[in-house]
């Protein structure tokens, strides 16, 4: 099973705009963002999980779960 590799830079770009999130918060007052990072650590779960399976519907849905813990990792700041 081939994952799209338009699927994956959307990720990364999400995933990269949630880690920039997370670091400008801990520059301004130096405490992390707990909820953020829970996401993102879900991201590479559900990456992972993406990148074992075959089944091309369950790559899928794993890529999108991914995809949602990330966006919800930037919408933790206002």
């Amino acid at each position: 099973m081939e994952i799209d590799k338009s699927q994956l830079e959307s990720l990364l770009s999400l995933f990269s705009e949630a880690e920039a999130k997370v670091k400008e918060a801990e520059e301004i007052d130096g405490a992390i963002s707990v909820p953020s990072i829970n996401e993102l650590r879900y991201v590479g779960y559900h990456l992972t999980r993406a990148l074992a399976n075959k089944d091309p519907r369950e790559v899928e849905q794993e890529l999108t779960k991914a995809a949602n813990h990330a966006r919800r990792a930037i919408t933790v700041f206002p």
